[in-house]
């Protein structure tokens, strides 16, 4: 009896130690928040046309959420010099990590409006009618997406944009969009 219980008790001090060891190899290695490179601001192109994106910000919207997951992340850039936006909408946040996803992958991110001013008399709009193409990631998100610390997306795309002109045809250009950026967690 006492050889059994001996036994015991180093297996079940041999399986505490295990999992505690599993436990927190994963805490250690995980990275909250914007990781070292990332910038503030992302110059994109459209065409020959040059437009800045800053003000990175995420708020849990619950815009676009899963039945059942979690809060839904709402992620807005604004273009410097107007009053234009960049807007994305992350259904689980849960899901994301440093790992790129195809930005196509309407479960993980939504394209929901991009406009830009790339002239003075032309707008440039979402192309609806034509797919993105390239990939997304979310370094540093830790959780849900919603810790104070905030986070770094990581984009390599090509967006289908109309370019709207005064006097002129609606043109078709691709905004072209690489970088590593900090997002910041705005709590409501």
């Amino acid at each position: 009896m006492h050889m059994k219980m001996q036994y015991g008790t180093q297996y079940a001090l041999f399986i505490s130690l295990a999992l505690t060891s599993l436990l927190s190899v994963g805490c250690d290695d995980e990275v909250c928040g914007p990781i070292e490179g990332s910038q503030a601001t992302l110059s994109a192109s459209i065409g020959d046309a040059s437009v800045t994106w800053t003000d990175w910000r995420s708020s849990p919207n619950n815009d676009c959420g899963e039945t059942g997951g979690p809060v839904s992340l709402t992620l807005d850039a604004q273009q410097e010099g107007s009053n234009f936006a960049l807007t994305l909408c992350l259904p689980r946040p849960d899901k994301l990590s440093a790992s790129p996803v195809d930005i196509k992958l309407a479960t993980r991110v939504q394209i929901v409006d991009i406009f830009a001013q790339v002239d003075a008399d032309c707008v440039a709009s979402l192309d609806r009618s034509t797919s993105p193409t390239g990939t997304i990631a979310f370094p540093g998100i830790c959780g849900d997406g919603d810790g104070e610390e905030g986070y770094s997306l990581k984009l390599d795309a090509s967006v289908p944009m109309t370019i709207t002109c005064e006097g002129l045809d609606p043109v078709s250009e691709q905004m072209q969009l690489s970088g590593l950026l900090a997002v910041e967690a705005v709590q409501f």
